[in-house]
């Protein structure tokens, strides 16, 4: 066999381990690791099956994504391949001798359908080890039984939770719910493999018998349908019913009360449905895509190896900045990191934020409290107009607030006391990196490092030198976005505002200027765009991002692109009422409750003059049709832009533009961003 490597003792007990070999990172479900698999369970009969991998951090990450995608254009291949793959994991599950599913690593998609087919599972305690079925991220339900077996095995609730909310389990989590029968340390995984394997086939183990029950049929059919019902209710208030794969994944949980022929038969019914959708073909293009940007070089260099330490200066004030956010994935990802910012005040708040955090890592037992303290104490601060502590960085973010003055002058007394060969990284979201750099001697090391909020979290990086920046600057930065854990996207040619910026802030500018101009209905708009595939709409992301800070981002974009930013838009004064700056306040165009965003705020113009044109507020704003021209005039503003950045040489793929807008902003993954296959816009 290829992919299986295969070990028998005397008395036929084997072991089946999974390698890919030592090209591929992880584990995957590929047609042929299934056919030696179904192979070997067709030609053998041991005394005892466990089931296992060569790689420590996965398991088996799932299915062969691009072997799907291939396939979706064949709904008869589709059939014959999930049919194929179920018929294999139900050889296991009705295998004459105990099959043990012993796991370190990833347990994701198809391979925890796997190890779910298997009469038991045991659990390496590794930070990498994870179980979920996360399909319904890429447009489709589980297909291999997993939305049958899995509420069989924990319940309808937990079910939910982990195929619908796309929730991972680390093994303790697991073992509390039922998913895994043990927990040990890693160097004990196979020997209690095999014990637990001898003690099944000796029938010494209560653990196998219950485990086959199935939880659902303990709950009353009235409260299932209570349960499934609240479950459609949350998906529609979240995603405006814009994904069909998660109502998909509920009809097919609520299938698992039946008997298990006819509920993989609702499985296979609904999998076909979500995999012939459009959604799955443009979810499964833009994640191609993603594992395209984290897998390039990007820069024509050397490849480089991360920073042996990190400064970042700018901790934000009262948690609002984006530099405790770097500092906490820097240290989460293994780097020393010394937090610097002018105000005592502010890393007191940063890093009670950080601690906070990781409090809660342990609490929610992500990491021990070990590797906690093992990430508090890489983190070092400092803080007022002294920058000597810098010399021991060798690459430095600044993060500090979006000003052109502030931020020279900055950077040019840092540069007096770091190493001669650290890098500076300025994390502007509205600047011209070259102008940044002006005030720098060496401006071969410097370049755009471009986060978004909260940037422990959100996981896209833009990347831009100016002209003077050398190549080894980029694969230097690209080194350092990698090690975070974060998908790069580099831009050919520096320009304001990088690429997500500059396109969602003219699609804005233009709904503000609607707003003022024809009166629209700003909640309307929203609600349009978000049914329409956006994550938020341009009022909503208002309201997030601060009317402070939206204020000064449009007005520096419109010094860089005035024919995109209408005066009467520049001349709004969005900070008249400093009770009314939007989630920082709890109030703008909706009212909040801390990261909750409730129900619109219809008295915001009475709370703000937006000096909109008087008679603009009539009755045809309320008309469906008008709403839906000002929102495809919204999206066709974002389009134009996208394509202007293509015209100038800034980002020459498409792909890497749709990667950008999805990942920082949320724009249209159902329609594969705004140059999508299937985004079909009025040209107004």
């Amino acid at each position: 066999m290829q992919f299986w490597k295969l070990e028998r003792d005397s008395s036929d007990n084997i072991v089946l381990s999974l390698d890919l070999g030592p090209e591929a990172k992880q584990n995957l479900l590929k047609a042929r690791v299934l056919e030696e698999l179904d192979e070997f369970l067709a030609n053998s009969r041991p005394n005892s099956l466990i089931i296992t991998s060569a790689k420590p951090e996965s398991f088996c990450a799932g299915a062969d994504i691009e072997e799907i995608r291939g396939s979706l254009n064949n709904p008869v291949l589709v059939k014959q391949i999930r049919e194929k793959a179920v018929g294999i994991l139900l050889k296991i599950r009705h295998a004459p001798y105990p099959v043990v599913a012993a796991i370190s690593g990833t347990c994701l998609g198809g391979g925890l359908e796997l190890a779910l087919a298997c009469h038991a599972r045991i659990a390496a305690k590794h930070p990498r080890t994870l179980f979920g079925l996360p399909e319904t991220s890429i447009g489709i339900i589980p297909g291999f039984g997993g939305t049958q077996t899995l509420p069989r095995v924990i319940g309808l609730t937990r079910a939910l939770e982990i195929i619908v909310g796309q929730k991972k389990l680390n093994a303790e989590t697991a073992e509390k719910c039922g998913l895994v029968d043990t927990v040990v340390e890693p160097d004990r995984l196979l020997a209690t493999a095999r014990t637990f394997a001898d003690c099944l086939r000796l029938g010494l183990t209560e653990r196998y018998r219950t485990a086959k029950k199935n939880r659902i049929e303990s709950i009353p059919y009235f409260g299932r349908k209570l349960i499934l019902s609240g479950a459609i209710k949350r998906v529609l208030k979240e995603t405006k019913g814009v994904y069909p794969a998660p109502l998909r994944a509920i009809e097919a949980i609520g299938a698992s009360c039946k008997n298990l022929e006819t509920g993989l038969s609702v499985e296979g019914k609904l999998f076909a449905e979500c995999a012939a959708s459009p959604e799955a073909r443009n979810l499964m293009s833009i994640f191609a895509v993603r594992n395209e940007a984290r897998s390039k070089n990007w820069v024509n260099a050397d490849p480089q190896k991360p920073p042996g330490c990190l400064g970042v200066v700018g901790a934000g004030k009262n948690g609002m900045g984006m530099g405790k956010g770097i500092a906490y994935a820097a240290i989460s990802a293994g780097i020393p990191t010394l937090l610097h910012d002018i105000s005592p005040d502010c890393i007191h708040d940063a890093v009670a934020l950080i601690e906070s955090a990781l409090k809660a890592g342990v609490a929610k037992k992500r990491i021990t409290p070990a590797e906690a303290a093992a990430r508090r104490a890489l983190l070092t601060v400092s803080w007022g107009n002294r920058y000597e502590r810098f010399r021991t960085t060798d690459f430095i973010v600044e993060a500090i607030t979006e000003n052109l003055e502030w931020k020279r002058a900055l950077l040019s007394e840092l540069e007096k006391h770091i190493s001669p060969s650290a890098i500076i990284a300025t994390n502007t979201s509205s600047l011209l990196p070259s102008e940044v750099a002006a005030s720098l001697q060496h401006k071969d090391r410097f370049g755009a490092m471009h986060f978004f909020n909260p940037a422990e979290k959100m996981e896209l990086v833009e990347i831009a030198g100016t002209p003077d920046t050398h190549p080894n600057t980029l694969a230097r930065t690209l080194a350092l976005t990698k090690a975070l854990g974060k998908t790069p996207v580099v831009l050919d040619k520096e320009c304001a505002g990088l690429v997500v910026n500059r396109i969602l802030l003219r699609g804005i500018a233009k709904a503000f200027l609607k707003m003022l101009t024809v009166g629209i209905d700003p909640w309307k708009v929203d609600d349009w765009l978000e049914r329409y595939g956006m994550m938020m709409g341009p009022f909503k992301t208002t309201d997030l991002v601060g009317f402070d800070t939206a204020d000064h981002v449009i007005k520096s974009m419109g010094r860089y692109y005035p024919d995109s930013y209408p005066k009467l838009v520049l001349d709004m004064e969005l900070m008249q009422n400093k009770a009314v700056l939007g989630k920082k306040t709890g109030k703008g165009f909706y009212f909040w409750d801390g990261e909750r965003v409730g129900e619109p705020n219809y008295r915001i113009f009475q709370e703000i003059n937006f000096k909109v044109r008087a008679d603009s507020r009539n009755l045809k704003t309320n008309d469906p049709w008008f709403v839906e021209a000002v929102a495809q005039i919204v999206l066709n503003e974002m389009r134009n832009e996208g394509s202007w950045l293509i015209a100038e040489g800034v980002l020459k793929s498409k792909d890497m533009i749709d990667l950008a807008i999805i990942l920082g902003a949320g724009i249209c993954p159902n329609r594969r961003g705004i140059f999508g296959s299937d985004f079909d816009l009025a040209r107004t």
